[in-house]
C-alpha cells in the first residue's frame, strides 16, 4: 500500500466527517496515518473527529502534528486554537489565532471565527 490508497483512506475519513461519523472518521484516518504518517490533512481530520467526539487531549495532539506538518492550513490552525483554548493553553491558541489573521485573505468566515478566537483570550484590561 502506498501513498494513493492512503490519499483514499483521508478522502474516505473526509467524507465520514461529512457524515458526522466519527468513529468512522477516526478510523479512517488512522488507518491512512498508519501507510503515510506525514499526511497533515489526514491529522487534521483525525484531530477534528476527536474533537468532535470531546476527546480534546487526542484532539489537540493530531492538530498540533497537523499544523507542524502544514502550516498554510488555517481552518487547520484555527481549529487547533480553538481546542487549545478550550484545554486552557490560552498562549499557544491566542498565537494561533493571530497567525491566521496575519495570513488569511480569502475567507471571510474563517476571519471572523479567528477574531473572535483571538478577542475571547485576550485579557480584559478593565477588569479589576
Amino acid at each position: 500500500m502506498g501513498t494513493m490508497d492512503a490519499r483514499a483512506l483521508v478522502a474516505a475519513a473526509a467524507s465520514a466527517a461529512q457524515a458526522l461519523q466519527w468513529d468512522d472518521a477516526v478510523a479512517l484516518a488512522k488507518a491512512a496515518l498508519a501507510i503515510d504518517a506525514g499526511s497533515p490533512r489526514a491529522w487534521s481530520l483525525l484531530g477534528l473527529a476527536h474533537e468532535a467526539k470531546g476527546d480534546l487531549a487526542e484532539a489537540r495532539t493530531a492538530l498540533e502534528r497537523a499544523v507542524s506538518l502544514d502550516d498554510l492550513d488555517l481552518a487547520t490552525s484555527l481549529a487547533c486554537a480553538r481546542v487549545q483554548a478550550k484545554l486552557g493553553a490560552v498562549g499557544p491558541a491566542r498565537a494561533l489565532a493571530s497567525y491566521v489573521l496575519l495570513k488569511e485573505q480569502n475567507a471571510p468566515a474563517l476571519r471572523s471565527e479567528a477574531q473572535a478566537l483571538a478577542k475571547s483570550l485576550t485579557p480584559d484590561e478593565r477588569r479589576p
